[in-house]
Protein backbone atom coordinates (compact mmCIF):
# COMPACT_ATOMS: atom_id res chain seq x y z
CA UNK A 1 0.00 0.00 0.00
CA UNK A 2 2.91 2.43 0.29
CA UNK A 3 3.81 1.98 -3.09
CA UNK A 4 0.93 3.95 -4.79
CA UNK A 5 1.61 6.67 -2.44
CA UNK A 6 5.39 6.95 -3.43
CA UNK A 7 4.49 6.79 -7.52
CA UNK A 8 2.06 9.37 -6.83
CA UNK A 9 4.66 11.48 -5.22
CA UNK A 10 7.35 10.16 -8.17
CA UNK A 11 4.71 11.49 -10.49
CA UNK A 12 4.37 14.76 -8.51
CA UNK A 13 8.12 15.34 -8.58
CA UNK A 14 8.52 15.06 -12.54
CA UNK A 15 5.30 17.15 -13.86
CA UNK A 16 6.69 20.57 -14.34
CA UNK A 17 5.79 23.27 -11.95
CA UNK A 18 3.13 25.88 -13.50
CA UNK A 19 4.04 29.32 -13.78
CA UNK A 20 1.79 32.01 -12.53
CA UNK A 21 0.37 34.35 -14.59
CA UNK A 22 2.24 37.02 -12.52
CA UNK A 23 5.69 35.17 -13.64
CA UNK A 24 4.79 34.56 -17.39
CA UNK A 25 4.10 38.26 -18.25
CA UNK A 26 5.97 40.28 -15.73
CA UNK A 27 4.63 42.43 -13.15
CA UNK A 28 4.40 44.98 -14.83
CA UNK A 29 2.01 43.88 -17.22
CA UNK A 30 0.46 42.02 -14.98
CA UNK A 31 -0.98 45.11 -12.34
CA UNK A 32 -1.86 46.82 -15.41
CA UNK A 33 -4.51 43.80 -16.44
CA UNK A 34 -5.42 43.92 -12.69
CA UNK A 35 -5.56 47.50 -12.79
CA UNK A 36 -7.86 47.61 -16.13
CA UNK A 37 -10.21 44.84 -14.86
CA UNK A 38 -10.85 46.53 -12.03
CA UNK A 39 -11.35 50.11 -13.97
CA UNK A 40 -14.05 48.20 -15.90
CA UNK A 41 -16.04 47.14 -13.57
CA UNK A 42 -15.70 50.30 -11.85
CA UNK A 43 -17.21 52.04 -14.69
CA UNK A 44 -19.78 49.77 -15.26
CA UNK A 45 -20.97 50.40 -11.20
CA UNK A 46 -20.81 53.99 -12.18
CA UNK A 47 -22.87 53.59 -15.01
CA UNK A 48 -25.71 51.58 -13.38
CA UNK A 49 -25.54 54.10 -10.43
CA UNK A 50 -26.07 57.09 -12.95
CA UNK A 51 -29.45 55.33 -14.31
CA UNK A 52 -30.07 54.29 -11.19
CA UNK A 53 -29.95 58.01 -10.16
CA UNK A 54 -31.85 59.23 -13.42
CA UNK A 55 -34.91 56.79 -12.78
CA UNK A 56 -35.11 57.79 -9.42
CA UNK A 57 -34.82 61.37 -10.21
CA UNK A 58 -38.20 62.45 -9.51
CA UNK A 59 -38.14 61.28 -6.10
CA UNK A 60 -34.69 62.32 -5.25
CA UNK A 61 -33.90 65.53 -3.35
CA UNK A 62 -30.75 67.50 -3.70
CA UNK A 63 -29.94 70.15 -1.34
CA UNK A 64 -28.32 73.29 -2.45
CA UNK A 65 -25.16 72.48 -0.10
CA UNK A 66 -24.52 68.78 -1.35
CA UNK A 67 -24.73 70.16 -4.78
CA UNK A 68 -21.86 73.08 -3.98
CA UNK A 69 -20.36 70.19 -2.27
CA UNK A 70 -20.11 68.16 -5.20
CA UNK A 71 -19.50 70.34 -7.68
CA UNK A 72 -17.66 73.44 -5.77
CA UNK A 73 -13.92 73.89 -5.41
CA UNK A 74 -13.47 76.65 -3.15
CA UNK A 75 -15.58 79.79 -1.97
CA UNK A 76 -14.79 81.60 -5.03
CA UNK A 77 -16.78 79.02 -6.94
CA UNK A 78 -19.69 79.38 -4.36
CA UNK A 79 -19.70 83.07 -5.00
CA UNK A 80 -19.70 82.58 -8.62
CA UNK A 81 -23.04 80.76 -8.31
CA UNK A 82 -24.49 82.71 -5.82
CA UNK A 83 -24.23 85.47 -8.13
CA UNK A 84 -25.66 83.80 -10.97
CA UNK A 85 -28.27 83.08 -8.69
CA UNK A 86 -29.02 86.70 -8.26
CA UNK A 87 -29.07 87.22 -11.77
CA UNK A 88 -32.14 85.28 -12.20
CA UNK A 89 -33.54 83.14 -15.07
CA UNK A 90 -31.18 84.76 -18.02
CA UNK A 91 -28.17 84.88 -16.17
CA UNK A 92 -25.74 87.36 -16.34
CA UNK A 93 -22.35 88.07 -18.42
CA UNK A 94 -19.19 86.61 -17.34
CA UNK A 95 -17.80 90.15 -17.18
CA UNK A 96 -19.97 90.90 -14.95
CA UNK A 97 -19.77 88.13 -12.51
CA UNK A 98 -16.01 88.71 -12.85
CA UNK A 99 -16.42 92.48 -11.98
CA UNK A 100 -18.95 91.43 -9.20
CA UNK A 101 -16.12 88.84 -7.65
CA UNK A 102 -13.91 92.21 -7.18
CA UNK A 103 -10.41 90.51 -7.43
CA UNK A 104 -8.78 91.81 -10.88
CA UNK A 105 -7.36 88.20 -11.28
CA UNK A 106 -10.53 87.43 -12.07
CA UNK A 107 -11.53 87.42 -15.71
CA UNK A 108 -14.33 86.51 -18.00
CA UNK A 109 -12.54 83.53 -19.29
CA UNK A 110 -11.49 82.66 -15.92
CA UNK A 111 -15.45 82.73 -14.63
CA UNK A 112 -16.47 80.68 -17.56
CA UNK A 113 -13.57 77.85 -17.28
CA UNK A 114 -14.44 77.40 -13.61
CA UNK A 115 -17.94 77.21 -14.54
CA UNK A 116 -17.69 74.48 -17.23
CA UNK A 117 -15.02 72.71 -14.22
CA UNK A 118 -18.43 72.52 -11.77
CA UNK A 119 -20.37 71.65 -14.93
CA UNK A 120 -18.27 68.75 -15.64
CA UNK A 121 -17.42 67.75 -11.83
CA UNK A 122 -21.31 67.43 -11.09
CA UNK A 123 -22.45 66.00 -14.95
CA UNK A 124 -19.71 63.08 -13.63
CA UNK A 125 -21.82 62.58 -10.58
CA UNK A 126 -25.51 63.44 -11.17
CA UNK A 127 -25.57 63.54 -15.21
CA UNK A 128 -26.86 67.25 -13.96
CA UNK A 129 -25.43 70.68 -15.02
CA UNK A 130 -25.02 73.50 -13.17
CA UNK A 131 -25.01 76.39 -15.56
CA UNK A 132 -25.68 76.86 -19.11
CA UNK A 133 -25.66 79.33 -21.83
CA UNK A 134 -28.25 81.81 -22.49
CA UNK A 135 -26.73 83.35 -26.25
CA UNK A 136 -23.66 84.90 -24.44
CA UNK A 137 -24.84 84.73 -20.65
CA UNK A 138 -24.73 82.14 -18.30
CA UNK A 139 -27.74 81.19 -16.07
CA UNK A 140 -28.37 78.57 -13.93
CA UNK A 141 -29.86 75.42 -15.12
CA UNK A 142 -33.86 74.67 -13.92
CA UNK A 143 -32.19 71.72 -11.60
CA UNK A 144 -30.10 73.90 -9.50
CA UNK A 145 -33.04 76.71 -9.49
CA UNK A 146 -35.02 74.27 -8.15
CA UNK A 147 -32.29 72.43 -5.67
CA UNK A 148 -32.20 76.54 -4.21
CA UNK A 149 -35.91 77.80 -4.41
CA UNK A 150 -37.43 74.78 -2.54
CA UNK A 151 -37.67 74.21 0.84
CA UNK A 152 -38.37 71.15 2.75
CA UNK A 153 -41.96 72.61 3.37
CA UNK A 154 -42.91 72.86 0.20
CA UNK A 155 -41.56 70.04 -0.84
CA UNK A 156 -43.43 68.00 1.64
CA UNK A 157 -46.20 69.33 0.34
CA UNK A 158 -45.82 68.71 -2.72
CA UNK A 159 -45.26 64.76 -1.48
CA UNK A 160 -41.42 64.85 -2.51
CA UNK A 161 -39.97 64.49 0.48
CA UNK A 162 -41.13 61.63 2.69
Amino acid sequence: MAEPSQITEKEAEKQPKKRSEYDKVGKYQYLLRKFKAFDKRLKAIEVFMRLLAKGLEHSLVFEPEYIQDLACRDEVDKQILWELRGAGEYGMLPRDVAARLGDKRFTRFYVTARLKQMNKKLDAVLGQRIAEKRGKNWALTTFLRQAWDATKEELQTNGSLT
